[in-house]
């Protein structure tokens, strides 16, 4: 079954990116919030996904908010129940 809570990730590196969105595969997609810090992961975290089939939206944030705590560096999957329905 796979786990619905939010997952924060410390390190940015493809292995580790590539790790939680594995974790997430058979969600309805995932709302990536990234910290400013880490913004040049964005590129690559959006190629994984492509990679993996999952939708992924987001936004780019001065600090993320995880485990009670302030960050300044990482990034928050949430996985979503269901597939967003994206427009332009």
């Amino acid at each position: 079954m796979l786990d619905r809570q939010p997952m924060y990730l410390t390190a940015t590196g493809d292995d580790e990116l590539d790790a939680g969105l594995a974790a997430l595969q058979g969600s309805g997609g995932v709302l990536a919030l990234v910290a400013e810090a880490d913004g040049a992961c964005i590129a690559r975290l959006q190629a994984l996904a492509g990679a993996r089939g999952i939708v992924l939206c987001g936004g780019l944030f001065p600090e993320l908010l995880a485990h009670g705590a302030s960050h300044k560096r990482g990034v928050v999957f949430l996985p979503l129940d269901e597939t967003p329905v994206l427009r332009l």
